[in-house]
């Protein structure tokens, strides 16, 4: 089972990392694979909880030399490992970038996104929860 983690840098959420990891680790043991970004926030917490738990994890690094398309370039990489499902750690997704721009990659190749945002239950997530304004751009990230 190959799971993607995107989410805000600036949401350090370590219980709710622990507690996901846990359960997926749960239901698929050695089987499990999760793919996470190098940012700290909700990257870091799912690392450090796949650490933890010892579970497989692969850490996508960004490329900030090349300027802001870093970000949207390292994501691009983690969907095209093809995940089975991606989860998306983030308060307010509709006003992110980055976190909103990995759901959209995710939904375009057909992976089921599902958003934890801390108040609201986990839930999937379809294009209109990526709506900003009313408005989504299709290139938009």
């Amino acid at each position: 089972m190959r799971v993607l983690i995107t989410g805000d840098r600036n949401w350090n959420c370590r219980a709710i990392a622990d507690r996901v990891m846990r359960s997926l680790k749960q239901r698929h043991g050695k089987d499990l694979v999760v793919f996470v970004g190098d940012a700290e926030g909700v990257d870091k917490a799912f690392r450090t909880a796949c650490r933890r738990l010892g579970v497989r994890c692969e850490e996508f690094k960004a490329d900030w030399t090349i300027g802001p398309g870093g970000g949207p370039k390292r994501n691009a990489a983690m969907v095209a490992r093809h995940p089975d499902f991606a989860i998306a750690v983030h308060r307010q997704i509709a006003r992110s970038k980055g976190t909103r721009g990995c759901a959209k990659l995710c939904m375009d190749a057909d992976v089921p996104v599902y958003l934890i945002d801390g108040v609201n239950p986990d839930r999937r997530i379809g294009p209109g929860d990526l709506e900003r304004s009313g408005t989504f751009s299709r290139g938009e990230s």
